[in-house]
């Protein structure tokens, strides 16, 4: 080997800058959710970090439920129904995604049309990380024939004595009932 490889292996070698996103969930704060039991049976890091991100949302959501305060994040997180041990009194997975949201405010706001639609979880991860992401893609006339297309054969598939003549009538009258001068207005 020559002198100059060995230089630039020394030079890369006290490089000790770290690369990538800065740690989101913190030591003290890591240890202090695996002695409270929060990280019971999770084994990799991102999954503590949604479980940070989830008692993230939990404590701005939640708070003052008790007192009344609150009530109408309900949808997303019931405490009196939590501590009852009701089943799907809380929506964990769209509580990962609010608690990446970092202005409390923000996240409330969010939250707040996320309990008015009730959308599933998944349809409330889309909204929330097009929020968080701020560039929504744009209305695109084949991905609509797509999404339509595939509820009907979805539909189909289940009820196959089903007339061309009826999925006509079906979308004439879905176009009547969607308010497209709403999404029209400047």
């Amino acid at each position: 080997m020559n002198k100059n490889s060995l230089e630039i292996k020394e030079t890369v070698s006290e490089n000790n800058s770290t690369r990538g996103r800065p740690p989101v969930l913190n030591k003290e704060l890591e240890t202090l959710y695996e002695n409270i039991g929060l990280f019971i049976n999770v084994q990799t890091r991102k999954s503590r970090i949604n479980i940070y991100y989830r008692q993230r949302a939990i404590s701005v959501l939640m708070e003052g439920q008790e007192q009344g305060k609150n009530l109408e994040f309900c949808f997303l997180a019931d405490k009196a129904k939590i501590g009852a041990g009701t089943k799907k009194a809380w929506k964990p997975i769209i509580l990962y995604e609010l608690g990446k949201i970092q202005d409390p405010e923000t996240m409330k706001t969010v939250a707040r049309r996320i309990c008015e639609l009730k959308p599933s979880s998944k349809e409330a991860v889309s909204m929330i990380r097009r929020f968080r992401n701020g560039n929504p893609k744009p209305a695109c006339v084949f991905q609509l024939n797509k999404e339509i297309t595939a509820t009907i054969n979805n539909y189909i598939q289940r009820h196959q004595d089903i007339t061309n003549e009826q999925i006509l009538e079906s979308l004439k009258l879905t176009l009547e009932a969607v308010n497209y001068s709403e999404l029209n207005k400047n």
